[in-house]
């Protein structure tokens, strides 16, 4: 079949233009950020709806869609707080101090949301029911300024890695505990970017010292370490 456009808007003029575009995970809705401003559109169930979140003036460097494609999460400018936003009930939820959207991480199963929070220059993850936003957990995380967090494949153990400034890898169960904890090198730029292997066997862990390490997750240890 050839290519063609099935569906096409002018978005509305912006100084920033189109800073960011997502699909829904059931691929029913795109999300257009501009501005202070992300903008929805439903091309496959219905062309000419439309909706839209702002954050006002707080500003808007964040918005992304939950697991459940109903769900949106914004966070405004200098992390001043974090929105959870139902596109069905119209329902907010208000999340204060978030780190960043690097920080944000949604369970496999889609029912708790992680997000990392700080308070009194110390990092907390904060896990959230999505049901019902009541907080279920919060324990500090042993960091000097977290990062990353993500959950793993199979949602029972959270990945936090530091500042890039120092090399540090912790892995926390969910219930809060301190499983793992591993450091490269000292004194040097710390981890760059983390990725899980599809069946989450392995986590592989990359640093600016143009290394990358496989870590296996049954028994949370280095197996390999590859140069480059």
């Amino acid at each position: 079949t050839a290519l063609e456009i099935i569906f096409q808007e002018s978005c509305p003029e912006s100084a920033e233009g189109v800073q960011a575009i997502s699909w829904s995970a059931d691929s029913t809705l795109v999300m257009v950020r501009q501005g202070n401003t992300a903008h929805l559109y439903a091309p496959m169930l219905s062309p000419d709806w439309r909706a839209r979140v702002s954050e006002g003036s707080a500003g808007l460097t964040h918005s992304n869609f939950g697991p459940d494609s109903r769900t949106i999460v914004t966070v405004t400018e200098f992390n001043l707080h974090l929105t959870v936003w139902n596109i069905d009930s119209h329902a907010t939820h208000v999340i204060t101090k978030p780190k960043d959207s690097a920080t944000i991480s949604w369970s496999p199963c889609g029912k708790i949301l992680a997000t990392a929070t700080r308070s009194e220059c110390k990092d907390y993850v904060c896990m959230f029911d999505v049901a019902d936003w009541a907080e279920v957990r919060t324990f500090p995380a042993a960091t000097l300024d977290l990062s990353s967090l993500s959950f793993s494949r199979d949602g029972g153990h959270l990945v936090v890695a530091d500042t890039q400034l120092r090399y540090l890898l912790l892995i926390y169960t969910i219930e809060g505990d301190l499983l793992f904890r591993y450091q490269a090198y000292e004194h040097a730029l710390g981890i760059r970017s983390l990725a899980w292997s599809p069946d989450g066997s392995f986590l592989c862990v990359g640093d600016y010292c143009q290394s990358a390490r496989l870590i296996n997750t049954l028994s949370w240890k280095v197996v390999c370490e590859y140069a480059h």
